[in-house]
């Protein structure tokens, strides 16, 4: 995955969500304490988002004939991806997360 900050993930599941710093000014509060969880298999990446706030959105993905799916209260499903397949994930506001950041030059 990568993040606005630029962190990087190997092959690994992850949990996306957000952390309070002594009330940071900017910080974004709509991104939920745990967000969303990622689980990696080898045959696809599900992205589970059962309590966040304000959803789980597909932005993009590079199988363009995938629908942008999302997870949101009120319509909550798990999110499905080919491991290889670079796919963002909006939440809060605006912030996103890009999985697989490679696989656009290929």
């Amino acid at each position: 995955a990568h993040a606005a900050g630029g962190c990087r993930f190997g092959l690994c599941d992850i949990v996306v969500g957000h952390e309070k710093r002594g009330g940071v000014e900017g910080e974004n509060l709509l991104i939920g304490r745990v967000q969303f969880i990622a689980l990696r298999t080898a045959h696809e990446v599900a992205i589970f988002d059962c309590w966040s706030k304000c959803g789980t959105r597909t932005v993009e993905r590079s199988d363009g004939r995938a629908p942008l799916l999302s997870s949101r209260p009120g319509s909550r499903r798990v999110l499905l991806f080919a491991p290889g397949e670079r796919f963002v994930l909006e939440v809060g506001e605006t912030a996103r997360v890009t999985f697989n950041p490679r696989a656009a030059a290929a």
